[in-house]
């Protein structure tokens, strides 16, 4: 038998193997195990003054530990009293519900663009947002608060007990929008004031977390999209941009190996232009291992807001308008959802995601002038983390390979014996 027929035979028994193992099928996206719209209040005048109900909008979520949901949510018509008049009032509303998304019970502050919420040791409720933080106990109930100059985008509680906010030091004035991050006590009482900006341009934080080490990983943009680390102190000990991203990013999420998955959105041509999501995984130092960037047509100012790592190891992302996106633990998309494929009004906007201690995800958002909160079952057929990911077909793939070197060898003796 010659030599190029073996090649070929090879060749064809190992081609399926190579399909089978590389092949990333794109699958329908599943419907919400269960969907919640809070209605709010209608148009009103307040001191000679209309004021209009653009849409509440729900920013964040946390589980709490008996299991339901705090909503934290920015409400356009200042429902609450007292008014103060004027066009342009907004009110912090929190929605605590069951594990059932029924409202258990809802309270508004006067504060406001909330953007961040969490639940702490003592079952009381922290809230971070624009110039403000707000502490409340397990009822809602104010038990304190801190403004501040900054403008702030995220908010998380440290593991010393204390709480840090990441954001902008002035959202009007582009020569003075600069990355800025704050720590204060459990107390509220200010520890550290820092802010971050390497070159002329715009520079901001628009999310943080805690790393395995207790300093800070930060995702935004200077220049392009950025990462940093900084230490407890507030100390900046990495610091990686991302021209080629021409974007953004906008939410972190630490992974089991020290590393961390961003999200955003970046410019194609260039402001005002169309854009696209990004998710990109990076190491402990920054260093890019691997980005992808996705399309939502027909939305054109499109881009991821927030991200969660989910239980089999892969990444839930939401964008801006109505999407969600389903990926493994490589970046591949596995399934998307958004306006362009919910046929039946299913989805609400997309601001915010979180995965739930059952496996699943939840989002919250907005949808016919309420907040719309949604929450998705485990996905079935789940594996743990990144490098098991790939094991099954990694597996097959071996048998196959095993099987076809037999089959191989067989007919290589077969034709050796027939001296063809």
């Amino acid at each position: 038998m010659s030599k190029s027929f073996t090649m070929l035979l090879v060749a064809v028994l190992i081609m399926p193997i190579v399909s089978f193992a590389s092949s990333t099928a794109v699958s329908e996206a599943p419907q919400p195990q269960w969907s919640k719209t809070y209605p709010r209040s209608v148009n009103y005048s307040v001191n000679g003054y209309s004021v209009d109900v653009w849409g509440d909008e729900g920013l964040s979520v946390a589980q709490t530990t008996d299991g339901g949901f705090a909503i934290v949510a920015d409400i356009n018509d200042h429902h609450y009293e007292p008014h103060t008049g004027g066009v342009d009032n907004h009110t912090t509303l929190v929605i605590q519900t069951d594990s059932l998304g029924n409202v258990m019970w809802e309270k508004g502050y006067l504060l406001s663009y909330p953007r961040a919420i969490f639940q702490i040791e003592d079952s009381g409720l922290v809230i971070g947002g624009n110039k403000f933080i707000l502490k409340l106990d397990a009822e809602g109930n104010e038990q304190w608060s801190k403004n501040f100059s900054s403008y702030f985008f995220a908010a998380i509680q440290a593991r010393d007990g204390g709480y840090v906010l990441a954001g902008i030091t002035d959202a009007y004035s582009v020569d003075d929008n600069i990355a800025s991050i704050i720590k204060i006590g459990a107390d509220g009482n200010l520890l550290w004031n820092k802010t971050y900006r390497e070159s002329p341009s715009w520079s901001r934080a628009c999310s943080i977390v805690e790393t395995n080490e207790g300093d800070f990983a930060v995702a935004g943009e200077q220049g392009g999209a950025w990462f940093g680390v900084i230490d407890s102190e507030g100390n900046l000990k990495v610091s990686q941009k991302y021209p080629e991203l021409e974007g953004t990013f906008s939410s972190i999420v630490g992974t089991e190996d020290g590393g961390f998955v961003l999200v955003g959105g970046n410019q194609i041509g260039g402001i005002n232009m169309p854009s696209q999501g990004i998710i990109a995984k990076v190491d402990s130092q920054g260093r890019m291992l691997w980005n992808r960037t996705y399309n939502n047509p027909p939305i054109v100012g499109f881009w991821f807001s927030s991200v969660a790592q989910t239980g089999d190891g892969g990444y839930i992302a939401v964008g801006y308008s109505s999407a969600l996106f389903k990926t493994d633990a490589f970046g591949d998309l596995q399934w998307y959802f958004s306006s362009s494929t919910d046929v039946s009004d299913v989805l609400g906007t997309t601001n915010f995601v979180i995965a739930t201690e059952d496996g699943g995800f939840a989002v919250v958002g907005s949808k016919k002038d309420g907040v719309w909160f949604a929450k998705f079952a485990p996905e079935s057929g789940s594996s743990p983390n990144e490098s098991s990911s790939l094991l099954v077909p990694l597996i097959v793939a071996v048998l196959v390979l095993a099987i076809a070197v037999v089959v191989v060898t067989a007919l290589l003796v077969y034709f050796k014996k027939r001296k063809w």
